[in-house]
This record gives structure tokens, sequence and C-alpha cells, in this order.
């Protein structure tokens, strides 16, 4: 009982939140403490809490003197820990208390006071000194990579690693967040796209709720990169910036003519142009030296009809390779269907269509068609998925290598009327060279 009223006097000589000694048994104890020291912090002033301690460690000095003459060594860490609270050296009174609670362990393991107090008495009495004397807020730890790369059209993740040595919360905001990226609590993540090819020093905050509030920030520089080109590219129109001509972007200077009053506005990537009806762009001499070719764009129709979405064609005639869409609603056997024309060197035409609403109204679609000489095949996509293919044999086109129409059929009727324009949005035309594979074409459709 003596080493119990020791110990309960260690725990009152710092809590500074009693309004006497308490004296009793471990959980009695603990729990006066814990429910006087509650109830009373908000009332007791620092200075009205430093007297409480005082008087509380007369009390185990004199309780200590009486009963417990042979425990010098903790009677003078306890006048040692009363001095220095009666100094207001609160961090030298917590080291103190430190080094008392390692020789009561010691003598716990030695078994001489194996039954006489509760451990968690001190842990308390530290506890309470830090609402004293609470440790220097130190500003919170943010970690992250220094330097990201990354491939437009893929998604950039990280993670962020904080910490905080004061055990403050912690919360975490992005500066000028690019558009696709997200923060989410420590996890980074950015869908980039082929308008944001360039680099972007992203400023990371950590603050903590200490007091004061402090920051610790991180810089991360990520570099877009454009995706790399597909080879036997010989035509590019991103339609980033168009006037009278529609420069080629392939470097093989493949550039259009733009005919018709519509500019650029909002693509599936950056910038598109308007096809507003009264809008296409002619490539007046469109030798691409093709045999074998791919064409590819993304189009949106924001009218139910059917509408040209290119033609190689000779001037005054329609033979060539064309493709066509039938929007939603047309006509009930077509509905959504991607029409190819193809004019042969025996003559005949040749045409075929994709399963219907494979193409429908108001939305973006990538459509994409390649055409093999030596079989004949040509093949449909949209969206990068196959859709429809029909093998033509060894009957070569008639042309495909003198003017080209984007959204356009000139020959139709005259130049100016809507019935032989597309209407919607056009963005990203390409044409290869080659026969691009189903995985290029797929690949291209995720970019």
């Amino acid at each position: 009982m003596l080493r119990k009223l020791v110990m309960t006097a260690v725990c009152l000589t710092v809590t500074g939140f009693m309004t006497g000694c308490l004296i009793g048994n471990n959980d009695t104890t603990a729990t006066a403490v814990e429910e006087e020291g509650q109830a009373t912090q908000q009332v007791y002033s620092k200075t009205s809490q430093i007297e409480e301690i005082g008087d509380c460690t007369t009390e185990a000095v004199k309780q200590l003197k009486l009963n417990c003459r042979t425990d010098k060594d903790l009677l003078r860490l306890l006048e040692l820990v009363k001095k220095a609270i009666d100094d207001e050296k609160f961090t030298q009174a917590e080291a103190l208390i430190q080094t008392l609670i390692k020789k009561i362990e010691s003598l716990i393991t030695k078994e001489k006071f194996d039954d006489c107090f509760d451990p968690a008495l001190l842990d308390k009495a530290l506890e309470l000194l830090a609402i004293i004397n609470p440790p220097p807020n130190v500003a919170p730890v943010i970690t992250a990579p220094a330097a990201m790369d990354a491939i437009a059209g893929n998604t950039v993740t990280f993670q962020l690693m904080v910490s905080d040595e004061n055990g403050d919360s912690i919360g975490i905001s992005l500066e000028n967040i690019p558009e696709g990226a997200s923060l989410d609590g420590e996890t980074f993540s950015w869908s980039t796209n082929e308008a944001q090819v360039g680099t972007y020093q992203l400023v990371f905050i950590a603050t903590d709720n200490g007091s004061p509030a402090l920051s610790t920030s991180a810089l991360v520089t990520i570099t877009v990169a454009a995706p790399p080109a597909l080879p036997g590219l010989v035509l590019y129109w991103d339609f980033e910036d168009v006037g009278e001509i529609v420069s080629d972007q392939s470097g093989n200077n493949n550039n259009g003519l733009k005919l018709g009053s519509g500019g650029v506005v909002p693509g599936v990537t950056g910038n598109g142009l308007d096809c507003n009806g009264q809008t296409a762009v002619v490539v007046p001499t469109a030798d691409l030296g093709l045999t074998d070719f791919t064409f590819s764009a993304w189009v949106y129709s924001t009218e139910i009809r059917r509408m040209p979405i290119f033609e190689f064609a000779q001037p005054g005639a329609r033979a060539g390779a064309h493709m066509w869409v039938h929007t939603t609603g047309y006509s009930s056997n077509i509905d959504g269907t991607v029409q190819v024309n193809l004019g042969m060197r025996n003559g005949q035409w040749q045409y075929f269509y994709s399963p219907s609403n494979a193409a429908p109204s108001m939305s973006w679609k990538m459509v994409t068609m390649t055409f093999n000489s030596e079989t004949g095949m040509v093949i449909i996509y949209v969206d990068g998925s196959q859709v429809a293919s029909k093998s033509f044999g060894t009957s070569a086109l008639m042309v495909i290598h003198e003017q080209l129409y984007l959204g356009w059929r000139p020959d139709y009727s005259p130049e100016g009327s809507s019935n032989t324009y597309f209407k919607g949005v056009m963005d990203e035309v390409k044409i290869y060279d080659r026969v691009l594979s189903s995985e290029e074409v797929a690949g291209a459709s995720a970019e």
C-alpha cells in the first residue's frame, strides 16, 4: 500500500488538474485522475494548475518521508520533479518522469514493485504534462517523385507519402490542378490527352492542424510527350489552328484548302473543325502515292441524314474511294451505318455497309477504313473495333490519288448546297500509305 502511495503521488505531481491529492488503489486513482482532469481542464488557468501541482507535490514528499524512507532514489527524483514544476521547467520535469518510469520498470522486473502500481498512471502523467507543456509544432513531411514522364493519352498515377512528427492530421492540396487530374487523399491520377503535350510543374502542399498550422510543399515535374506516330503517316490534320489553310502535321506538306465559314470548335482532343453544313477541306492534287491505304477520323454528326466523311475522286466524277455515314433515324435499314463505296478499274461500283447503329448521331466516333490492294480487302472499324469487311478480289481501285475531299461530295450538287456536306465536327484526320493492323487501329482509338 505504501508503494501505491508513492506511485499515486508521482502521478499527482504532474497532472495539474487535481483539486487535491487523491490516494487510493490503482483503478480508483486512474479513474479519479481522468474524471477530475476532464472536469477541471477548462476551469483552471495555467497558474492555478501549477499551484495545485505544487500542493500535490508537497503532500507527496511528505507521505514519502513518513512512509517510504528506504526509497531514497524515488524520493530524490520526485523532489527534483517538484522543483522543476515549481520553476516551470516542464520539459525538464518530463525528462525526470521518464527516468522515474525506467527505474520503476526495473524494480518491477526485480519483483520489488510487483503489484504496487498501475503503469498506465505514468503514461497518463506524461499525457497530462504534455497539455501544460506541448512540444513545439513541426511541419509535416511530404515525399513525391521529383519527375514523371507520360505519353499523351495515357494515365499518370503515383502515391504521395506524408507524415507528421506531432501526430497532427494532415491535409493535402494541389495548386493549378490540370484538366483530367484528381487528388484523392495521397493518390494523384491524371488522364492526359494529346492537347496537353508539354511540361507541367505541380506543387503539392501538406498542411497540418497544429498550432500554428504549418505547411510543406513538394514539386513534381511531369512531362507529357506526344504519342509516337505510326509509320506510314502521309497526312495528319489536327485542326488546332485553322485559317484558309489546314496545315498537315505529318511533315509531308499535304495541306488542305478550307472552303466555307466553319472555324474551330472543341474537338475530341483540343480543337476540331466545325463542319457546319457549308464547310469542307479539299486537297486539289492529293497525289499521296497510295496503293494500300488507311483513312481514320473522329466524327461527331449533329444531323440525321446521310453525309460524306471523305472521298478520293476525280473532278466531275465519283470514281474512287468514298466513306459516308448514315446517322440514326435516316432510314430504318441503314440507321447508324458507315458506308464505303469503291469505284473499280473494271468500271463497276462496289459498296457495303457496317451493321446498323455502329455510328449513331450526337456522339464522338472514330471511323477507320483500310484497303489492301493485293487482296481487295476493305475493313471498316468504329472506335477501334472491326464492324464490317469485304473482299473485292484483285480488281484495284480506279483512282485513290486525285482530289481529296473531307466532308463534301462536290459533283452531287453545286458548291454551297448543304445536301452533300457533313454536318457536325471532325477531328484528328489521318491517312497512312499502308494497311494498319487491327491492333494498331485499336491502339489509335484508345489514345
